[in-house]
């Protein structure tokens, strides 16, 4: 992709999507939501924890403490494999630490990796905006079961259940 002119964009999307896998792994680990909550001052906008809350813990303020659990457990297996071959959130720069990961790996674990996390791209007035799967499955609180077409290197969703259908059955 680099030969072909496409290096920028990629380093953009590999630095992007490693921050984000950083702060939703960061969240899923976070056993205290209290710690997730905003600060109430002018700097808390800039924390880890706000990005957290913005991108996540948002979603899950009127949802009782089991039913949040249970749907985390559930993301974990998601995306266990994603989760297992990243570097520990104890690691002090996590996103860095992701992104060198990435920079290092296979071709063929880059590719999966990106398409398992990526949505979609857009390229609106120059800027690339990514949506991410997980950040979709939070919003929409969703656990979906999916495989991957190594030939065509492409994720295929095959079934979903809201967070209400996972505590209809519990």
């Amino acid at each position: 992709m680099f030969n072909y002119g496409f290096g920028k964009a990629i380093l953009e999307i590999l630095y992007d999507t490693a921050r984000e896998f950083s702060y939703f792994k960061k969240w899923l680990y976070c056993d205290e939501r209290e710690k997730l909550k905003p600060e109430e001052n002018v700097w808390s906008r800039l924390t880890n924890q706000n990005m957290m809350y913005e991108n996540y813990e948002r979603h899950f303020e009127n949802v009782e403490e089991s039913s949040y659990n249970t749907f985390k457990r559930k993301l974990r297996i998601q995306y266990y494999k994603e989760l297992e071959k990243t570097p520990n959130i104890d690691v002090s720069f996590l996103n860095e630490k992701t992104l060198t990961h990435l920079t290092y790996s296979s071709t063929e674990y880059v590719c999966k990796f990106i398409s398992e996390l990526i949505r979609n791209i857009h390229i609106i007035d120059g800027e690339l905006r990514i949506e991410y799967n997980f950040i979709y499955d939070v919003e929409n609180k969703l656990i979906r079961s999916r495989t991957y077409d190594e030939k065509n290197m492409k994720v295929i969703f095959k079934a979903e259940r809201t967070l209400d259908e996972l505590v209809e059955d519990i």
